[in-house]
């Protein structure tokens, strides 16, 4: 195994092609199951930046659609009601990667509103690249690399032969293209299916998230736990004496480092 902390040098010979255009297959396999999403993503990448989104945008991106009961408007986007009185956002999921700039700026859905965020690209991931394990994903020869991020364990497969970075979702920092990710456990899987080069109509629209206000990881997570210690207080305050309770944070794909909160 080889450790591999890698930075980006933008050198102009980023690409073997002008541009490039991935199809993934995208799933997240939630442990309460009935919330589980599988779809189609699309990356589209250049020498400067990329952007990767979801194609479905429709009750059938959960992979039991037949449980979706209703779907609402929730402020600035629509969420699913399920049959077992869950709920849960419609995926609008988008991701723009500035490879000049080295960050991700991404909207992430939270309480009825979109929430910009950005991150430093590079610094996300610190891989491990296994440099005898390879194996062949649409005809292109790829090898094997490792990393944990925010509470998972990730598998990697990338390839050269496409170019010398990039990838889908926040991976990244590889030098090659990222064509197959999952997570040991399952939860999430990423898979290319479909891959097109060089294509006259390429345009990649980044919906002016270059320029848009935005705030960091570090303060969305501070968002987040106190709206849930607001929640707690609240909780408490309700409960009789000697009930007791707790908020937890479940069924996450990113381990955002809150604790536990009971009484």
């Amino acid at each position: 195994m080889k450790k591999l902390t890698f930075l980006f040098l933008f050198l102009g010979v980023f690409m073997n092609a002008q541009n490039i255009e991935i199809t993934y297959s995208v799933e997240e396999n939630c442990d309460e199951g009935i919330m589980s999403t599988k779809m189609d993503y699309v990356l589209k990448m250049t020498a400067e930046k990329s952007v990767f989104y979801n194609l479905d945008t429709t009750h059938t991106q959960f992979k039991y659609s037949d449980f979706v009961d209703e779907i609402k408007p929730y402020g600035d986007y629509e969420r699913a009601k399920l049959s077992d009185n869950h709920y849960k956002p419609i995926k609008k999921d988008f991701f723009y990667k500035s490879f000049i700039e080295d960050v991700i700026v991404f909207r992430k859905q939270e309480r009825g509103r979109f929430l910009i965020i950005k991150e430093n690209l590079t610094s996300l991931f610190n891989w491990n690249i296994d440099s005898k394990e390879t194996k062949e994903i649409m005809g292109f020869t790829c090898q094997k690399a490792t990393a944990e991020f925010r509470g998972r364990k990730y598998e990697a497969y990338f390839t050269s032969e496409l170019g010398n970075y990039g990838g889908p979702w926040k991976f990244d920092g590889l030098p090659g293209v990222i064509l197959a990710v999952k997570s040991v456990d399952d939860y999430f899987v990423l898979q290319a299916k479909e891959i097109k080069k060089n294509r006259v109509d390429f345009k990649i629209d980044s919906r002016n998230m270059e320029n848009i206000e935005t705030i960091s990881w570090e303060e969305f997570v501070s968002m987040k736990e106190e709206y849930l210690k607001k929640m707690f207080k609240k909780l408490k305050s309700l409960s009789a004496p000697g009930e007791t309770g707790k908020i937890q944070l479940k069924d996450q794909l990113e381990d955002l480092g809150i604790k536990t909160m009971s009484f």
